[in-house]
């Protein structure tokens, strides 16, 4: 029953942070949206940021073996990986387009405690075998030689940044919401074939 009321929490919780951003939610909202009172909620969730950080967490830890089986695929050439790679972390991102600001807020106010609860899973994607893979198929004139480093985190960079700066684009491009996910949608081909281009002989 306790482990029901959570995941109804959380659920609960991802919906109105997904319409309000971290800013804009309330606890009150998300008590109603959950059907329980507020005092139930802060019974299992002390504040915002604990609820906020349980609901991160549950997206992290679900996607970040995905991305780890991704990476390390023994059988899967790099240009086949950075496809599906972006298409997933993508699909993350749109799906919950409210937390990867919040979570540079939190790396900007305490990384280490952010950074060790992250490691405390032991699910963070290991990058090192796509790295290696990576710099063999270069080796081999399957790809341009590249900096590996500088390649992902370029990938992570060109998924991840549009939502951190989301309000800034939307007042600038002049965009509503939908308008701005709808863009993102079509930006996951856009990356693909940019990074990918760029790295055949």
């Amino acid at each position: 029953m306790e482990k029901d009321t959570k995941n109804i929490i959380l659920a609960a919780a991802k919906e109105v942070f997904t319409k309000k951003g971290f800013a804009g939610a309330r606890m009150q909202e998300i008590a109603d949206q959950a059907g329980i009172n507020k005092g139930l909620l802060h019974y299992y969730f002390k504040s915002k940021n604990a609820l906020f950080n349980a609901v991160f967490f549950e997206i992290f830890d679900a996607v970040s073996p995905e991305l780890n089986d991704i990476l390390s695929a023994k059988d899967t050439d790099v240009l086949t990986k950075i496809g599906q790679f972006v298409d997933r972390y993508m699909e993350v991102l749109l799906k919950n387009p409210f937390f990867i600001s919040h979570v540079v807020c939190e790396l900007n106010r305490d990384p280490n405690r952010l950074i060790s609860s992250m490691l405390k899973g032991g699910k963070i994607p290991n990058p090192v075998p796509f790295l290696v893979q990576l710099q063999q198929e270069a080796q081999e004139g399957k790809i341009k030689e590249t900096d590996p480093f500088q390649l992902m985190i370029s990938i992570v960079s060109l998924c991840a940044f549009p939502f951190v700066g989301r309000p800034v684009m939307e007042l600038i491009l002049d965009m509503e919401t939908q308008d701005f996910l709808e863009l993102m949608e079509r930006r996951k081909d856009w990356i693909k074939q940019f990074v990918q281009d760029g790295l055949r002989p």
